[in-house]
């Protein structure tokens, strides 16, 4: 649990750094038996705007896969012996500003939440309905080591073809193994593709400028010393004329 607490610290400074705030709510359900859903929600804190929201529950006997490896590949393309076990169910997860990894944070967060909830609970499961669900790296679910319970169809370049189902699962010691590679990352805000060119451009814009200024700077006093004795003897014959003149009148 140690583990735990130090990612939740972690993910709690970073949260505070941005002034975000988490509200963790309750749903129970119409009868005993129905599960305790919990929702974690993060806000604005001087605007109260909706930034992103998890929603888990604990779900008994769940299908879960007996890992077997650590090799990314063969998780996604192999079978795998499975059991019933209980397990944390991700229910559904959403992002409302994008380039932030709000979406990332706020799943770390619930995620660390509901391990000290259940701290018996080994497995995690999901329904990954997204529209990268086919992805091994590029999805927001793969990154946190999350991978088919039933074997996906090996495409072009060991990329996944198709999934039987869009079930996925992961153990809680890849999931923290994962979570802790993610954390060493910079999980801040992130600029766009256009905001960095804008930015480069700006910049490269600056720095020619200031060549040229430098430039400037070190001809101008070459310059001066060059041309000021030709304009003094230029002043210098005009007032001697103008002095003849005024004699001769």
């Amino acid at each position: 649990m140690d583990k735990v607490n130090d990612i939740l610290q972690q993910i709690n400074d970073l949260f505070r750094s941005e002034h975000i705030v988490i509200e963790e709510t309750l749903h129970l359900g119409s009868s005993e038996n129905s599960p305790v859903i919990f929702n974690f929600t993060a806000y604005e804190e001087r605007t109260r705007d909706k930034i992103a929201v998890i929603q888990l529950l604990l779900s008994e006997d769940a299908t879960v896969v007996i890992r077997e490896t650590e090799n990314t590949h063969a998780l996604f393309f192999n079978k795998h012996k499975t059991k019933q076990a209980n397990a944390i169910l991700i229910r559904w997860i959403e992002s409302y500003k994008q380039g932030c990894g709000y979406g990332t944070k706020i799943m770390i967060y619930g995620l660390m939440k509901m391990i000290q909830k259940y701290p018996d609970v080994e497995h995690f499961i999901l329904d990954d309905d997204s529209d990268q669900s086919l992805e091994i790296e590029n999805n927001l679910y793969s990154r946190f080591g999350f991978f088919p319970v039933e074997p996906a169809i090996k495409g072009k370049r060991n990329k996944v073809a198709g999934l039987s189902g869009p079930e996925k699962t992961v153990d809680r010691e890849r999931l923290l193994t994962k979570i802790e590679m993610l954390m060493s990352h910079n999980l801040g805000c992130k600029q766009g593709r256009k905001q960095r060119r804008t930015q480069s451009r700006n910049e490269s814009r600056n720095e020619s400028r200031n060549e040229s200024r430098n430039e400037s700077r070190r001809q101008s006093p070459n310059q001066s010393r060059n041309q000021s004795p030709k304009k003094r003897r230029k002043g210098g014959y005009k007032s001697k004329k103008i002095k003849s003149k005024k004699k001769d009148n």
